[in-house]
């Protein structure tokens, strides 16, 4: 079976570093070793949906991964492969199939792929190869006579060494270098234990609590064959918290990368701000680590309380000050405009910044996810509270929601002075967006 896998990030502004869209070349290597034939279309740098024409008359069947930002692109796609093949089977995956399936269904979609996509990719085209019904695989939902249809859960996968490499020769790495990728994107573990409730439980469906990870062997593997395809560059480890994964785990990692001839290659992550400690990032910078991300998110200890962080603010100093005396870079993601935040809890953000000198800084307004308990809190199961999809993206859109204590004007005048007090800001082009976007009427 001939399979078109497209990414439908078409004309969608990137702020900060342009990321390969990891997810689906991983869900396209599971298939190629499945025995399909694979074309992905993405359409991140096309200048039009004709981009589409020529995979799509060579295609058996169609599968989008998408988030619910670049769902109203998705539409457009899918619209477009129903005028020019309008009996093809076309599959859905991603954060949005999983968080809004009876949406994704309504909206045309022939099946869903909920949660984990390689396994169950295989399944549902092999049975669309056959002709078959999809109902009732794992992971899979379908709309049967208006009703949504969920085949059982997925089980995790436990092994992640068992998936094939991301099929990185799909995608025109030169053109995303010209476009500002920095960093080569990998994923090392999956799942978080922890309970964020602007991202928590749809994650769990996504990922799972338990946290799973590759060896550090196969991580130097994919290294060394990704750097042999695209050129020497840094890494950027994606996964949310890799710093979970222990000292152990670093320490193997270092001797990994120093057999592969690896050892001078430098890597960044992301990282809760309670689990480091100097042990842990002596290992880390000789294992090549150069920068943390850290989700700061406020210096309000009753903001984070809020949002569920199970953090305090304290852990958040110790963090920044062992990274500096280490050497190594920290980035931090601060957010804005909880639904209880008030003028005091926003200068105690700007204090804890002044404090804790990140290198650099992101800064963002409360975008409850859909699927998240902060959505559902908020929504009360009624309407959405954004007025598109892409308001969805934090990065892109500006005060969403609409705020009980501080009006817009203010929410904007923190985020700037957020700003000014770290010169390296991640991503000056989504505040000008936001500049000129932050008028425009709120849904409520």
């Amino acid at each position: 079976m001939n399979i078109l896998l497209i990414y439908p990030r078409l004309k969608y502004p990137a702020f900060g570093e342009l990321q390969e869209p990891l997810g689906i070349l991983s869900v396209a290597a599971s298939l190629r070793a499945a025995g399909f034939l694979v074309e992905l279309c993405d359409l991140t740098l096309a200048g039009s949906l004709e981009a589409l024409d020529a995979p799509l008359s060579r295609a058996e069947a169609v599968g989008l991964s998408s988030s619910t930002a670049l769902f109203g692109r998705a539409l457009m796609v899918l619209e477009r492969i129903r005028t020019l093949r309008p009996g093809i089977p076309v599959v859905l995956g991603g954060p949005h199939a999983t968080a809004c399936p009876e949406e994704s269904l309504a909206k045309g979609f022939d099946a869903l792929s909920i949660g984990e996509g390689e396994v169950t990719a295989k399944e549902l085209f092999a049975r669309l190869a056959e002709k078959g019904d999809p109902a009732g695989i794992p992971g899979v939902a379908v709309l049967r006579e208006g009703n949504v249809r969920c085949g059982p859960p997925r089980p995790f996968i436990a092994d992640l060494d068992s998936l094939p490499f991301p099929a990185r020769d799909l995608i025109d790495y030169e053109g995303y270098k010209r476009n500002n990728l920095i960093h080569i994107g990998m994923f090392v573990s999956r799942g978080c234990p922890f309970r964020c409730s602007f991202c928590k439980p749809m994650q769990d469906v996504l990922f799972g609590k338990k946290v799973r990870s590759r060896s550090p062997e196969s991580v130097v593997r994919e290294m060394a064959e990704a750097q042999a395809r695209i050129g020497p560059r840094p890494f950027l480890f994606r996964d949310d918290t890799l710093t979970m994964l222990g000292i152990p785990w670093f320490e193997e990692l270092g001797s990994a990368m120093a057999r592969a001839g690896l050892a001078g290659c430098h890597w960044s992550c992301q990282s809760r701000v309670d689990l480091i400690t100097s042990e842990l990032l002596t290992v880390m910078k000789q294992a090549g680590c150069q920068g943390i991300a850290f989700g700061v998110e406020s210096g309000s200890q009753r903001v984070l309380d809020f949002y569920q962080k199970k953090i305090k603010v304290d852990d958040t100093i110790r963090a920044f000050e062992l990274c500096h005396e280490f050497g190594i870079g920290t980035h931090a993601f601060m957010m804005l405009g909880a639904p209880i935040e008030t003028r005091e809890d926003v200068e105690a953000t700007l204090a804890l910044v002044r404090r804790i000198k990140p290198n650099s800084i992101s800064t963002s307004f409360t975008t409850p996810a859909p699927g998240s308990q902060l959505y559902l809190d908020l929504t009360a199961g009624g309407p959405s509270p954004y007025a598109s999809y892409e308001d969805v993206d934090y990065l892109l859109n500006s005060v969403p929601l609409a705020h009980p204590h501080l009006s817009r004007e203010e929410l904007v005048a923190a985020q700037q002075a957020l700003v000014d007090l770290v010169p390296t800001t991640f991503h000056p082009e989504a505040l000008r967006a936001q500049r000129q976007r932050w008028q425009k009427p709120l849904r409520t």
